[in-house]
């Protein structure tokens, strides 16, 4: 049973209104960012788009709010590139919160967290995965647990709803 109410589906609607109109690529990215910024509670959002899949030097990373430090996403990635990073989560092509994939005592195990979730005070995060000519992640960090109506009312700007 969805957790979403009409509120939800209201404030969805009201972001493609304010946020999804077509401008200027490079502002519409950051537009469309500083509206989930707005839409859904978290620290952060950013799209990193890869073009080499095995080198993290070559992404473009898009972060609402602007002033939010990322550490370099070399560290995020590690030796392997985005293929490891792929690997590790699967096709997402819905929305997926970490916690729902492992438990916080095994993310707390992994590089990732030490060299990249630790630094920004992250604990959970919720993203999405789109294949294009390399890879996009888009997605936002929480400092605690991704509430499953943020990970539905993201599923449902993402097209691809869990409930279904």
């Amino acid at each position: 049973m969805s957790l979403l109410r009409s509120s939800d589906l209201r404030r969805a609607v009201g972001f493609l209104n304010d946020y999804c109109t077509p401008v200027e690529v490079h502002s519409y990215t950051q537009q469309v960012l500083e509206g989930l910024y707005r839409l859904i509670d978290s620290d952060q959002w950013a799209l990193a788009e890869f073009r080499n899949l095995n080198d993290a030097a070559e992404a473009v990373v898009t972060v609402a709010p602007q002033n939010f430090a990322l550490p370099p996403m070399k560290s995020f990635f590690a030796a392997n590139g985005v293929q490891a990073h792929l690997n590790w989560y699967g096709s997402v092509v819905r929305a997926l919160r970490l916690s729902d994939v492992m438990s916080r005592q095994k993310f707390h195990a992994q590089p990732v967290y030490r060299d990249f979730y630790r630094l920004i005070g992250a604990e959970d995060a919720l993203f999405a995965h789109f294949d294009a000519d390399g890879a996009m992640f888009i997605g936002g960090t929480r400092g605690s647990t991704v509430p499953t109506r943020d990970k539905e009312l993201f599923d449902l700007l993402v097209g691809r709803s869990s409930t279904m």
